[in-house]
């Protein structure tokens, strides 16, 4: 099988990324639960307004230079 590589920079250009909404008490707030599709493991909790977090260390397919 042929292995293909990408650079991002951070996990929501990954073809593995999965979000989705996370409802909180407070309405007003639009936070977003991060996964690995591939694993299943959660990324992290991201506000709409924050900062996307570096790809973790954790990474199933990530490659180290």
């Amino acid at each position: 099988m042929p292995n293909i590589k990408i650079s991002i920079d951070n996990c929501i250009d990954c073809p593995k990324f999965k979000s989705e909404r996370h409802y909180t008490s407070d309405s007003f707030e639009m936070v977003f639960e991060q996964t690995c599709s591939l694993i299943g493991k959660r990324i992290a909790y991201v506000d709409a307004c924050e900062k996307q977090p570096d790809i973790p260390e954790w990474c199933p397919i990530l490659v180290k230079d």
